[in-house]
């Protein structure tokens, strides 16, 4: 086995800074690292097969179960997390038992997340509780400030019926290649971010007048909508998401991610939650200052603005989530690795070619990576640009 681990990135928002931090703790060890954009780093998971690694999956669903399976049968071990369970409190949905099997080492956030994944795949010395990296890479990023006004903060999520992809059915299909999801699943998701997207218009509209107002979409949204109806606002899309919600008076949110990340930072945050039986799934709802109606909201805000409240949660991510998810999931990958052989000189790399909505997902430079805060303390000699947003890091 070679010292070499393939990082994959699919959102750049959700993954970059994570896989760069756990970069950092393996080049110190003399690993070498590529990292970027899962969709060549899979597809070239055959040609490394002279130079067979370990791959580390940010998702466990049938699509990325795919992946896994090319990389193994090319000789490369193959470590799983599951970025996506981070805000859930029932984290088996996005799993599936293929992932399970093809995965060396499954990577988990927390204790009762390995209890439940035991409980339902059984393979109990494949879970490993590491914490998460995202969360690391959120607590030692040297954020910049947003300059300008003080802004409050909505970081929309209505990838389906505001999908960057068309209509509602194309987005679902398109979610339907990764999870199972049956009808009434599906027309569940339109229901809730359709009542979602009520309370956020009408909230903007109260706002706007008043305040400086950021829209943020998901990578997945349509972000031209925003614009079309809110021409006096400011839109944001495919930024990362941590410089805005640190530097926000408030964030807005529906049962997103990134309303974790916010308390982690000491970001005042409003979660909105028209539907409860479906926000029932998520931590976020304990974590954050929930509210169900825009009246409620409406409460919560004048009451926040005029210093009466500070919009905490029950609950304390800190008393979840185990620390240095960083640094354990590099732990593991050395585990796995063990003594190895060194990277070859000679390490050929076939350029794939991208859609547009993949280039959305997923785009990096090599100045970003030079730059990168978590890379700040890594010894290591070159980075070398691959391909489109795909990096070769060479240990010292």
């Amino acid at each position: 086995m070679n010292r070499v681990a393939y990082l994959n990135c699919e959102l750049k928002s959700r993954d970059l800074e994570s896989r760069l931090l756990i970069a950092s703790h393996l080049l110190k060890s003399g690993i070498a690292v590529v990292v970027g954009q899962v969709w060549a780093l899979v597809r070239n998971a055959q040609a490394r097969k002279n130079t067979p690694g370990i791959y580390l999956f940010t998702t466990a669903n049938s699509s990325q179960a795919k992946g896994m399976n090319w990389a193994k049968e090319a000789g490369h071990l193959v470590i799983a997390s599951d970025e996506e369970a981070l805000p859930l409190v029932d984290p088996l949905k996005n799993v599936t038992l293929e992932a399970i099997s093809l995965s060396d080492k499954f990577l988990v956030d927390t204790e009762a997340h390995k209890a439940m994944l035991v409980g339902q795949f059984n393979a109990a010395e494949k879970f490993f509780v590491t914490g998460s990296a995202r969360l690391e890479a959120i607590r030692s990023a040297e954020t910049p400030i947003i300059p300008g006004r003080p802004y409050i903060l909505f970081n929309t999520g209505f990838g389906v019926i505001n999908s960057l992809w068309g209509s509602p059915q194309t987005a679902l299909a398109i979610m339907r290649q990764a999870i199972q999801l049956t009808e009434e699943e599906a027309q569940s998701i339109i229901d809730v971010e359709n009542a979602s997207i009520d309370i956020v218009l009408q909230l903007i509209r109260w706002l706007a007048p008043d305040h400086r107002v950021v829209i943020r979409p998901h990578p997945s949204e349509r972000a031209q909508m925003w614009r079309e109806m809110f021409p006096q606002v400011d839109v944001v899309e495919s930024s990362l998401p941590l410089p805005w919600i640190k530097s926000a008076k408030v964030l807005i949110h529906c049962n997103s991610t990134t309303g974790l990340e916010a308390a982690f930072v000491g970001t005042p945050t409003l979660n909105l939650n028209p539907i409860p039986a479906y926000g029932a799934q998520y931590i976020i709802g304990k974590i954050n200052r929930t509210v169900e109606t825009v009246q409620a909201a409406k409460k919560e805000l004048t009451a926040f603005l005029h210093d009466e409240t500070d919009l905490s949660g029950s609950i304390s991510p800190d008393e979840l989530f185990t620390p240095n998810g960083a640094r354990n999931t590099a732990r593991a990958i050395l585990e796995l690795i063990g003594e190895g052989t060194s990277l070859p000189n000679d390490f050929p790399w076939a350029p794939v070619a991208r859609d547009p909505h993949q280039r959305v997902k997923f785009s990096a430079s090599r100045e970003e990576i030079v730059r990168s805060p978590s890379l700040s303390s890594a010894p290591y000699t070159a980075i070398h640009e691959l391909d489109d947003s795909v990096f070769l890091l060479v240990p010292t």
